[in-house]
């Protein structure tokens, strides 16, 4: 593991500690290091919608879809919930 020294003001290493008193964290090394690896995979479902956004206009003008549509859809969606689940 790679060490390296950050700099916090009074306050922003005061929250830090008081998460590893209140016991969420073993160090406030911990504490940064999971901010880090939320931020990491906050950026990564962001790309992934914004590249869902970008198929779906590209798949070309919407269609209007009546409740038979609208339940194939959820069968569809349960179908590869239970997929990806096993």
């Amino acid at each position: 593991m790679q060490e390296i020294t950050i700099h916090l003001d009074q306050g922003d290493a005061a929250y830090a500690q008081a998460q590893v008193q209140a016991g969420r964290y073993n160090s406030p090394s911990a504490y940064v290091s999971s901010l880090i690896a939320q931020d990491a995979a906050r950026q990564l479902d962001q790309e992934a919608i914004g590249k869902a956004l970008d198929a779906g206009i590209r798949s070309g003008d919407p269609e209007t879809l009546d409740e038979t549509g609208l339940e194939q859809l959820r069968e569809t969606m349960r179908a590869a919930a239970k997929r990806s689940a096993s």
